[in-house]
């Protein structure tokens, strides 16, 4: 069966996002019937109002939010979770303009830097999962979880989309310093997300392209203004379509490869149907990758994926 990605093209940001989901609205109210704990995961890898660009937009926020609110069952519980990782989550909630959320919806809005999480193996320098991290319970107790998030280039594994946003950011340690820090070169953090990808993917997938990021990302690089969204139930249909929109092969994104291996989704082109006002072709960029971007592509190992297991 194909997924189905909505691409809608336009001048404002809100209505961009609202249209998109619109086109998905029959996919998504059967996927979220019936779910009681909602998790919306926003991107804040910068606390910062001066890079406000690298972060997710409240205007994208109050779209999806708006849109949720719509479809959801009435009891249904809505958290607008995260955690920073390089610095104080509320001191970004306050920057960007998350804290009226509470006020105008009735959701929590949640700072997760101290949240209790569960441990997990992930994948070490051995190749093996031998490094304990843990996930914020805020992402295993939720079971519904949309991701939204810009489209930026990354310092390490050459892209951040939809997955990378979700699985990273429920990781407690992502950041520490020494051999407890999840970064174990190219190899191991491909694997880690897309092992990651099977116990808490993004059910919906909103990729806020109205401005992407390219160069050196994911919070310094440089600003590009494609005035897109695309939003799928289907994360890898979404992802490896706007890798394509930045001018990359999904198949050379590690994460994404071995998702297509898992068979968690669909990145083949004829197994996607993309929906909207505009067509792939007709947004393709060339994205300056990050300046470490050849380095980031030395994960590729030999015959990782058996019986679709890592």
């Amino acid at each position: 069966m194909k997924s189905i990605v909505s691409l809608i093209k336009g001048n404002n940001r809100y209505d961009n996002i609202k249209r998109s989901l619109a086109i998905l609205e029959s996919e998504i109210k059967t996927k979220i019937q019936g779910k009681k704990k909602i998790l919306v995961k926003p991107n804040c890898v910068a606390i910062r109002a001066d890079r406000a660009e690298a972060v997710t937009h409240i205007d994208a926020l109050r779209a999806v939010l708006d849109f949720i609110f719509a479809i959801k069952d009435k009891e249904a519980r809505v958290i607008v979770g995260e955690d920073s990782g390089v610095g104080d989550t509320a001191e970004a909630f306050k920057n960007f303009g998350y804290l009226d959320l509470p006020r105008q919806y009735d959701l929590e809005l949640r700072a997760l830097d101290n949240d209790e999480g569960a441990a997990i193996k992930v994948y070490s320098k051995s190749l093996k999962r031998d490094l304990t991290q843990h996930i914020f319970r805020a992402f295993l107790d939720s079971d519904f979880r949309i991701a939204v998030g810009p489209p930026k280039t990354h310092d390490a594994v050459i892209l951040t989309l939809s997955l990378k946003n979700m699985v990273i950011g429920a990781l407690k340690e992502k950041y520490k310093t020494g051999s407890r820090n999840f970064h174990q070169g190219p190899k191991a953090l491909h694997l880690t997300i897309a092992y990651l990808a099977k116990i808490i993917p993004p059910n919906l997938a909103v990729i806020d392209g109205f401005h992407a990021m390219e160069g050196n990302g994911p919070s310094a690089g440089n600003i590009v203004p494609l005035h897109l969204v695309l939003a799928s139930c289907d994360f890898l249909a979404a992802d490896s379509i706007m890798a394509r929109i930045m001018g990359f092969n999904p198949k050379d994104i590690g994460y994404l490869y071995y998702c297509d291996k898992l068979k968690l989704g669909n990145m083949d082109l004829a197994q996607i149907k993309i929906k909207g006002n505009t067509s792939l072709k007709d947004n393709i960029h060339k994205f300056k990758p990050h300046l470490t971007y050849f380095l980031q592509k030395r994960w590729k190992i030999n015959n990782r994926i058996r019986n679709n297991e890592l």
